[in-house]
């Protein structure tokens, strides 16, 4: 049969496993990126051995997120 997936005891579990996905899944997201921003990127990848774009972006902005508050005018710490 060809479509094997419309069968009764199939396609229920195939749409559970499409929502179930859909509602995990990564949002999409575009930014513009100039070229000192994929030298960043690539900087990030190979000091920190990240295999992506995506996951060079989410480990700046995580580690960005956790450390202190920077004035990003003079690059010294702030006081809280």
């Amino acid at each position: 049969m060809g479509f094997w997936w419309l069968e009764s005891d199939v396609l229920p579990l195939a749409c559970c496993i499409s929502l179930w996905y859909t509602r995990h899944m990564r949002k999409i997201t575009t930014i513009r990126l100039d070229e000192a921003d994929r030298a960043a990127i690539a900087t990030i990848k190979a000091r920190y051995g990240v295999a992506s774009d995506s996951d060079a972006i989410r480990l700046a902005v995580r580690l960005l997120a956790e450390s202190k508050r920077v004035d990003v005018q003079s690059g010294k710490p702030r006081q809280p």
